[in-house]
This record gives C-alpha cells, structure tokens and sequence, in this order.
C-alpha cells in the first residue's frame, strides 16, 4: 500500500491490506486476523484444549479484517445472528448508552412518536426497528 508520504525524497511504504467484509484497504495498525470459523470463547479450563486447537488454525481459516468488521463479526458470532442484524444491534446498543433525552430526540426524529419514547422498552423496540428497516 503506497501512503504518498515522502521522506528524505523517497516514498515511504505502508504495509497493509485489503478487508475482506468491506473491501476497503487498511494500514496494517487497522487491520486484526480473523478466524472464518470462529475460535470460540475460554469460560472454563476445559475449555483451554479445543479453544488453542482452533487457534492454531491454517491459514485457510483466516482472513484480514478491519476493526469495525471484526467487531460486527464477532458480535454476529456471539450472538448467533446474521453480519446485518450484528450492525443494528451494535448501533442500538451505542445509542441505548446515551442521555434518555438524547434518545428521545432520536425516536422523536426518527418519526417516532410521543408514546414511542415513554419507557426504556418502547424506546429499544423502536430503535432496533427502525435501524432495522432505515439504516441498512
């Protein structure tokens, strides 16, 4: 990958690859490895023998992704839900963090109503469907 950036007159050379969800070419800094099988998860030490077998995996079970993809993956893995319903979720889960003011703002602009932004649940149902429908 060429940064453009000179340097004692000559060109300097980023390392660094291309996602293979988004497309789009990263610095290495910007890229993690993923398993295409997931490694799983180590909750137990019984589960230290299969969790380092599927670390050490071939190459064939690996892929570059950026860190936003790694993280919708990864969210699409643990949570057994489609690379779609990850992003909807991921976004929801950012904006359930904020002010309720500020969510309300958002239901409210969103062309949700009054009673769309009266309790916790009608406000999360409301976000992960419209995110579901508007935003991807």
């Amino acid at each position: 990958m060429d940064a453009g950036v000179y340097k004692n007159g000559k060109k300097k050379t980023v390392w660094g690859g291309t996602c293979a969800m988004c497309g789009e070419n990263f610095s290495l800094s910007k890229l993690t490895v993923d398993h295409i099988i997931p490694a799983g998860s180590l909750r137990e030490a019984k589960d230290l023998e299969g969790f380092i077998t599927k670390m050490a995996c071939s190459f064939s079970n690996m892929q570059l992704l950026c860190k936003k993809c790694h993280d919708i993956k990864t969210y699409s893995d643990k949570y057994g839900i489609t690379l779609e319903e990850a992003k909807t979720g991921m976004l929801v889960a950012l904006i359930k963090k904020m002010p309720t003011e500020d969510i309300k703002k958002i239901v409210l602009g969103s062309g949700g109503s009054e009673e769309d932004t009266r309790n916790k649940a009608k406000r999360d149902a409301f976000l992960h469907d419209y995110y579901k429908t508007h935003w991807l």
